[in-house]
C-alpha cells in the first residue's frame, strides 16, 4: 500500500509543478467565461427593438403601452407596440420599414373539438 502512495505522489508532483498545468488550470476557466460574455454580448445587440405592428379586433389588448422614458436596466428592452385598424394600413408600415412585425388577432376564433 505505501507503494502505491509513492507512485501516486510521485505522478501528482511530476504534474502539478509544470507550466503546462498551471496554464491549463487558468486558462480554461477565463475561455469559458470570454465565450459566455462574447454570446450574451452577441444576443445582447442581435435583438430587434423596432416597433410591432398589433391588429386586435378580438380585444385582447385593452390597454395602451406605457413606454418608461429610460430602460432602467442593461437588459431590459422596451419594444413599443403601434395598433392599426385594418390591416393595408399596417402592411404599408411593416413594408415601409415603420414596424418589424405584424400580429393580428382576429375578432372570433372557432375551435373544433
Amino acid at each position: 500500500m505505501t507503494k502505491l502512495f509513492k507512485v501516486a505522489k510521485f505522478e501528482y508532483t511530476r504534474n502539478v509543478f509544470t507550466k503546462r498545468f498551471w496554464v491549463a488550470l487558468l486558462l480554461v476557466p477565463l475561455l469559458f467565461i470570454l465565450f459566455s460574455l462574447i454570446s450574451t454580448f452577441i444576443s445582447f445587440k442581435s435583438v430587434d427593438t423596432r416597433p410591432v405592428g398589433l391588429i386586435d379586433r378580438a380585444g385582447i389588448i385593452t390597454q395602451a403601452q406605457k413606454l418608461k422614458e429610460k430602460p432602467g436596466g442593461l437588459f431590459e428592452i422596451q419594444i413599443e407596440f403601434v395598433p392599426f385598424t385594418d390591416e393595408n394600413a399596417a402592411k404599408k408600415s411593416q413594408f415601409g420599414g415603420g414596424t418589424s412585425r405584424l400580429y393580428h388577432y382576429p375578432g372570433r376564433l372557432h375551435y373544433k373539438l
